[in-house]
């Protein structure tokens, strides 16, 4: 499984765990209206941000690719031995 894959996955179980939180807590302190909306909101706000983080990615890709210089870097930060 990709990196990429497992980031999103996370991301996706995180939104799932506030979600049911959300619906959790809500049902005492407002009505289904106020968690509906809530609700809406934040899984568009998580929608835009997967657009986001997809768009920003492929647009470092395209620098590294057209890049002038291509600058040899690694070590154990990069998942490489040196």
């Amino acid at each position: 499984m990709s990196p990429l894959t497992l980031l999103y996955a996370a991301g996706l179980t995180l939104s799932s765990l506030g979600i049911l939180g959300e619906l959790c807590v809500a049902r005492r302190l407002y009505t289904w209206r106020d968690t509906l909306a809530n609700l809406v909101m934040y899984a568009g706000y998580f929608a835009l941000n997967l657009g986001w983080a997809h768009g920003i990615f492929a647009a470092y890709a395209w620098a590294a690719r057209h890049a002038l210089v291509q600058l040899t870097i690694g070590g154990w930060h990069l998942g490489q031995h040196g």
